[in-house]
């Protein structure tokens, strides 16, 4: 699976109040833009901190430890910015998912 992260709209280092998708602006964390790849709506996404609370997570690795390592990462703080993305390119890289990040 290939997953493009959009940077202008990537929601990062706001440890804790992260989510899937921010309501206010519609930015997303990594799993958000994951969970739409997945088919999840953004109605389905807003407002949601973790892929697992979703009715139907989509994805058989919602509740693992690489998937709290990827929420962890995203919203750390004092993390530079390429270093983040490496971290998260390799996270998803486990679950046969090829990251990609765009301007």
């Amino acid at each position: 699976m290939q997953l493009t992260i959009d940077r202008k709209r990537w929601l990062r280092g706001t440890h804790p109040t992260s989510y899937l998708r921010r309501k206010r602006d519609g930015k997303m964390c990594c799993v958000g833009f994951y969970a739409k790849a997945l088919g999840h709506t953004q109605d389905e996404i807003t407002g949601q901190y973790e892929l697992v609370n979703l009715k139907k997570p989509k994805c058989r690795w919602s509740d693992s430890d690489d998937m709290y390592n990827l929420y962890n990462v995203n919203d750390a703080c004092g993390i530079n910015e390429a270093e983040r993305e490496v971290q998260i390119i390799r996270g998803f890289k486990r679950h046969r998912v090829n990251v990609r990040f765009i301007n």
